[in-house]
């Protein structure tokens, strides 16, 4: 560690031995009046000891100073140099964010009906910025891998936009196009604030929400976990009650700090399973689809498909008496059905995994979700019930040897990274409708459906990707697909098929796969 500069003055800490401490993972606090720390197991050295002792009163200052979440930043406590964590670096590589400009991809967008209290509501937010160090990320651009800085504190000015004097559907028209310039807009890694919150007024008592967040600080998840704490701190907020949010155990600052340290470890565990699971594998190509339109847009299509009340309640129900998950259950249909669409008995799959296996996570900002590449295999007499063992089994697997985006990010991108994927987005991270405030100042807020621009203008030549939302009283799913290669009729088709494999594992479960009588017209047969 480098020694403290005798000449600052009193009430300064020096950055680098904050910026030090931080990278060794030492966390401190105050704690009335007291500084407490923690330490990983040998970290700290008698000269470390000392140097906290001689800079105490200065540190108690600045950690009561970024209590209080003030709109500018001290220099000397900005965190530096911290590592960026597996999914981070897989994001900048796929990105190119080194040579081009990030936008904020992760994206919300809220109604919310009553009276809005905007003072309440910036208050809100500022105080979720300031629990979250994820919120306070800037990533620098070096020679070689890039890394992130976590500054004391950050403004997030919300940007109101007032649209109030034009016709409905010009209103409507304006909330769209105000989310798609929230995603779109280029931003600069170093300088500008990666999360973004933009409020569209509708009418007096009728505004819109925009919360937009650059990936590479956040996920879906952590989208669901910011906008249940905004909605609890504004109602607490609001009626002048103490705030009372939940624990965030680890902070993403830590979390990607103690991975990296567990670099040489995770290679020796994992990377020996994931060279061996992950190659040699081709990519798997769905048949031509005859029936694309002429002259296809570029960008993504999507079809939807659903289970319906009665049969989501039965399957929860299935689940329960079999000891499985509806994930688990959904994933099979899907891979029985992509086995037989695509004519093969074996396939890498990618799964979208929310990357949250530490519990300390729960109430984490910041991206934690990587892919899994799942190897999937079918006898050919297997039946549904063998397919569910078997894929249990991988999956259990391939979450023992988590974090194989970064193997992605250090290679060229492989031709298996476009097979076809699955996401389950689970209740917790998933949009809902709340009640913010009380009496007078009541809001009710619900989410804003948006077609993600990317979608519209993003030709990556992906096989179609599945991804199904769980809400308490249905599941939801859609199939995203290149409108160049595929037609909505298709995949609404393939859609189908899954709720139809679903409700077969449910009533007769030692069906063979492969003998399942056509419903709908399959392109292929497996060999």
């Amino acid at each position: 560690m480098n020694a403290a500069n005798g000449a600052l003055g009193a009430n300064t800490v020096p950055a680098e031995l904050l910026g030090d401490l931080y990278r060794r993972g030492v966390r401190l606090w105050a704690d009335q009046g007291l500084l407490r720390y923690q330490a990983p197991a040998g970290s700290l050295t008698a000269e470390d000891l000392g140097l906290l002792k001689r800079w105490k009163p200065a540190i108690l200052a600045q950690l009561e100073r970024s209590a209080a979440a003030g709109p500018d930043v001290p220099e000397a406590a900005t965190m530096r140099d911290l590592p960026l964590a597996f999914s981070q670096l897989s994001h900048w590589s796929l990105y190119r964010l080194d040579q081009k400009p990030a936008i904020r991809q992760i994206a919300s967008a809220t109604r919310m009906r009553g009276r809005l209290d905007l003072t309440a509501l910036e208050r809100s937010v500022a105080e979720i910025v300031r629990r979250h160090d994820a919120l306070r990320i800037r990533v620098v651009r070096g020679e070689g891998e890039p890394a992130q800085e976590v500054l004391a504190s950050r403004s997030i000015r919300i940007v109101v936009e007032h649209v109030s004097a034009r016709e409905e559907l010009e209103r409507e028209a304006a909330v769209q196009g105000y989310i798609e310039q929230s995603i779109l807009e280029p931003i600069d890694l170093t300088r500008d604030p990666l999360v973004a919150i933009r409020l569209v007024q509708l009418a007096p008592e009728d505004h819109v929400l925009i919360v937009t967040m650059e990936h590479i600080i956040s996920d879906h998840y952590s989208m669901g976990i910011f906008l249940r704490e905004l909605f609890a701190a504004y109602t607490q907020i609001s009626q002048n009650e103490p705030l009372q949010l939940p624990v965030v155990a680890l902070q993403f600052s830590d979390y990607c700090v103690d991975q990296r340290r567990g670099l040489g470890a995770w290679l020796d565990e994992h990377g020996a399973y994931w060279r061996e699971r992950l190659g040699p594998t081709s990519r798997l190509v769905f048949p031509p689809d005859p029936d694309v339109p002429a002259g296809s847009e570029p960008g993504w299509g999507m079809a939807p498909f659903s289970l319906d009340t009665a049969f989501n309640r039965q399957l929860r129900e299935w689940c329960r008496g079999r000891g499985t998950t509806l994930v688990i259950a959904m994933f099979t249909a899907y891979t029985a059905v992509l086995l037989r669409w695509c004519g093969v008995r074996e396939a890498l799959i990618q799964y979208q995994s929310d990357g949250r296996l530490d519990p300390d996570t729960e109430n984490t900002i910041g991206y934690f979700a990587s892919v899994l590449y799942l190897r999937v295999r079918l006898s050919g007499e297997g039946t549904l019930a063998d397919l569910m063992r078997h894929v249990t089994e991988e999956y259990c697997s391939a979450y023992e040897h988590v974090d194989s985006c970064y193997m992605e990010a250090q290679l060229p991108r492989p031709e298996f990274s476009l097979n076809s994927g699955f996401n389950w987005v689970t209740e917790a991270s998933a949009p809902e409708v709340v009640s913010m405030g009380a009496g007078h100042g009541a809001l009710e807020c619900s989410p804003v459906l948006y077609s993600h621009p990317l979608l519209k203008i993003v030709d990556r030549d992906n096989e179609p990707i599945v991804r199904i939302f769980e809400r308490p009283a249905e599941i939801l799913g859609g199939i995203y697909f290149p409108r160049k290669r595929f037609s909505t009729a298709a995949m609404e088709r393939f859609g189908r098929e899954i709720v139809r494999f679903a409700k077969i594992l449910v009533e007769h479960p030692q069906a063979q796969v492969l003998n399942v009588p056509e419903e709908s017209p399959l392109t292929s047969t497996p060999p």
